[in-house]
């Protein structure tokens, strides 16, 4: 079976191969072939809603059935098993026999699903990796004896295919035969959905809110509108500290004073609330982290028992305004939200996104920009990477050379520089004032080559070296110096991929884990570390099982267990094959290792009640601008990971929900001056607003009266006509950043020029066209207090 591309990642932080064959790029698309008409009859064929002949409850119904193939690829059957094709983990593939293991021909392979019971088929969803086929037949039976096609599907794109079937007589079998490849390979297919109907559509809830909340209710009330009198009202200090934040985030696009306050709420006011009993119920994260959140015309309550669940309740609400809220300039209103109830708090406890400095250095303002990225969808945990291969970040007064080496060092050309103490210091209160625990990683007993460059006495097989303690000496300086100014109970030691003879690892690993219980911290390790006789209270961060290793050790005895699966959540593997609805699309309590295709609940002894959170990595190899590349890769994938780990799981279990809600993330991604992938399954929508204005003296106007989102939209592909409200109309000028590589583009600003004969306050209309179709408009303001004068 050929390698897919993620497979090229031979180790997890080798630089990654280069992206976008042409299959890869058809697996963002989702083409819908249908049966032919000729195929079908009356009772075949959806009618009215009155008459449906499909069932109430539209699912997937190969999740419950059982697959089975022609063939595995025999060299690696575990990880290319029929059973992967149904277990709605995109991470896990089926591959057939193939040329390269002495299958000359493997066009005829096939691979089926046993319903669990006799359904009706609406459509079929493949999602094929790169080894797809040309030409094949989607084939139904009642008995897996006799078979007839339903669609026959020539010129195959590959990539994600939605097949419409429209057989309302159920069926037992639904089989993909293959009639030809379309690559020197066999076949391989990540999952095969079976529906029993036509898809319900996916409700946008108000706001577009990610993560989807627990519970969400339109009241039909009245809208919530904020205004010039607003106030944020508080009764504590620790909500007068969210509050402080809320304001931050409201008063530069609105231009409100917003001032908070310790008063009883008033009409329009926006009200935080802190009590035990405003938790939204009594689980534990409920109470730690929870909140709810009131908004009608008479105000907005947001209620939690603690300052985190309020900062929670706040990003929500920043979601249900419009998505200029992000910007930084004033902006007219109205500002409304619709009238709403929420109740809502998170699934697990961890919900992080892993940097890499150690690559390509990220000044301190980019990484408080990434935090800010990561709490507005209500991420916790900034895991900082700050030592590798290719850099060490962090000052340590005790050995200097760490940083006069290694903070000149980074990628081939890449981004150079270290972080002082009060660099450390300010990251961490930043982090700490937005409810983020910031946890620090020195990378050991591998990845160490510039502490070893630096300190060739402490360089010894595979890494450090393991019996001399002047290497424990060293190691100790370190994680004193770090602990000194963390306040995290954890310490990330690293720990994979190492090349030390497995006794050295297992005594290194034992006694630095000891030196960071000594200092007061916990340590966290990648896998394999946890398979060395940790403490149990150690953390295993599970990746992947590359060195087919794995036993059940490394569950057992149980601790606590941070999954970062590569195949699912590692953000720097390459778009489009890792798009948005791939990182969505897997369950953590049924989780199939991507490197073996082991199951590690059921095989290897993994218990759910041991999982504490998700953590997306951004590794940083190819992140040689910084914050641009990194946003690049984050976005939108990290929302939707967050979502994974924040939402219910039966909330979570079908990715049209999360590409959904996607659809007005990338206008507030503009408005905010960030970047992101265009990822072309999501439908973006487009926003525009208007200017708040004043003329110059003699009633001229010069400039922008508008800006307008269109994710991916070139100034030049866009036009624009300006009524200016006074009976006078112009063409307008459209600037702004074009896309270019891994560059998503910018706000567009729509300008012109101007001058009112007469004095006053005039309100204009920008109308607007760009690609697609697409039509907006905006009304702005100008107020013209100059001389008056004649002509306009």
């Amino acid at each position: 079976m050929p390698p897919s591309l993620d497979e090229h990642f031979v180790r997890r932080r080798t630089i990654l191969a280069a992206a976008g064959s042409a299959a890869l790029v058809a697996a963002t698309a989702a083409p819908v072939v249908a049966a032919p008409s000729a195929g079908t009859t009356a009772t075949d064929t959806a009618t009215t809603a009155a008459d449906s002949p499909w069932p109430d409850q539209v699912r997937d119904v190969a999740r419950d059935g059982t697959a089975s193939a022609s063939s595995v690829y025999d060299l690696d059957p575990a990880k290319f098993a029929a059973e992967h094709v149904n277990d709605g983990d995109l991470g896990t593939r089926w591959g057939s026999n193939s040329p390269e293991n002495g299958y000359p021909d493997p066009s005829r392979e096939w691979v089926q699903v046993e319903l669990a019971e006799p359904s009706p088929v609406h459509h079929v969803v493949i999602h094929w990796e790169t080894a797809h086929a040309a030409h094949y037949e989607v084939q139904v039976s009642d008995d897996g004896e006799t078979w007839r096609t339903a669609l026959d599907v020539p010129n195959a794109p590959g990539g994600r295919e939605v097949l419409e079937l429209n057989l309302t007589t159920p069926v037992r079998f639904v089989r993909m035969q293959g009639v030809a490849v379309a690559t020197g390979w066999g076949y391989s297919i990540w999952s095969m959905e079976v529906w029993n109907g036509p898809r319900p559509g996916v409700g946008l809830p108000a706001g577009r809110v990610i993560p989807v909340p627990v519970s969400e209710t339109r009241t039909g009330a009245q809208p919530y509108v904020l205004g010039r009198h607003s106030r944020i009202v508080v009764s504590s200090r620790h909500a007068r500290e969210v509050a402080g934040l809320l304001a931050g985030y409201l008063r530069p696009a609105t231009g409100f004073p917003l001032p908070v306050v310790a008063a009883p709420a008033r009409p329009g006011d926006i009200e935080l609330v802190l009590g035990r009993s405003e938790a939204p119920s009594r689980a534990r994260l409920a109470v730690a982290e929870g909140y709810t959140l009131a908004a009608d015309h008479r105000g907005v309550r947001i209620g939690a028992a603690t300052g985190h669940g309020l900062f929670n309740g706040v990003q929500t609400f920043r979601q249900l305004l419009p998505p200029w809220i992000e910007g930084d300039r004033v902006r007219p209103g109205p500002w409304t939200v619709e009238a709403t109830e929420i109740s809502d708090y998170p699934r697990f406890t961890h919900r992080g996104l892993m940097i890499d400095p150690a690559r390509n250095f990220l000044e301190v303002a980019e990484v408080k920009a990434l935090i800010d990225g990561l709490v507005r969808n209500k991420g916790n945990v900034l895991h900082w990477h700050l030592t590798d291969d290719q850099g060490w970040r962090l000052q340590i007064d005790s050995w200097p050379r760490l940083t006069e080496v290694g903070g000149g060092m980074s990628m081939p050309g890449g981004r150079t520089g270290f972080y002082t103490k009060d660099d450390f210091r300010e990251v961490i209160r930043y982090a700490a004032a937005r409810h983020v625990q910031v946890i620090p990683e020195i990378e050991m007993p591998s990845h160490s080559h510039v502490a070893r460059t630096a300190y060739p006495e402490l360089s010894g097989n595979g890494g450090y070296l393991a019996d001399r303690e002047s290497t424990y000496a060293f190691v100790d300086d370190v994680i004193r110096e770090v602990a000194e100014i963390s306040p995290s109970p954890y310490i990330h030691l690293g720990a994979d991929e190492s090349d030390m003879p497995h006794d050295e690892y297992v005594r290194f690993l034992r006694r630095v884990e000891q030196i960071a219980r000594d200092r007061g911290k916990t340590m966290i390790g990648w896998s394999p570390s946890c398979g060395v006789g940790l403490d149990p209270s150690a953390v295993h961060h599970y990746w992947q099982d590359q060195s087919r290793e794995m036993t059940k050790e490394w569950f057992d005895p149980r601790r606590p267990v941070l999954l970062s699966p590569t195949q699912q959540v590692y953000l720097d593997y390459p778009y489009p094959g890792y798009n948005t609805r791939r990182s969505y699309s897997w369950n953590p309590f049924d989780l199939t290792d991507g490197w073996t295709g082991a199951k590690l609940q059921r095989d290897y002894g993994l218990n759910n009640d041991d999982i504490i959170g998700i953590e997306a990595p951004i590794w940083g190899e190819r992140m040689l601008r910084g914050l641009p590349d990194v946003q690049y890769q984050v976005f939108p994938r990290l929302p939707a990971i967050l979502e994974k780990a924040w939402s219910p799981a039966e909330a979570t279990t079908d990715a049209d929900g999360v590409v959904a809600r996607m659809q007005l993330q990338g206008a507030r991604w503009l408005f905010g001056d960030a970047n992101f992938w265009l990822d072309p399954e999501v439908r973006w929508q487009t926003a525009a607003v208007g200017a708040v204005r004043e003329s110059a003296p003699d009633g001229s106007v010069d400039g922008s009266v508008a800006s307008v989102a269109i994710p991916g939209a070139s100034p030049a592909a866009v036009t624009a006509v300006i009524e200016w409200g006074d009976g006078t109309t112009s063409d307008a000028t459209v600037t702004g950043r074009a896309p270019g590589d891994r560059q998503v583009g910018g706000l567009l600003e729509i300008e012109g020029s101007h001058r009112y004969a007469d004095l006053g306050t005039y309100r204009g209309t920008v109308r607007v066209s760009g690609p697609g179709g697409a039509e907006l408009s905006a009304s702005f303001t100008v107020v013209n207090k100059g001389e008056a004068s004649d002509g306009a």
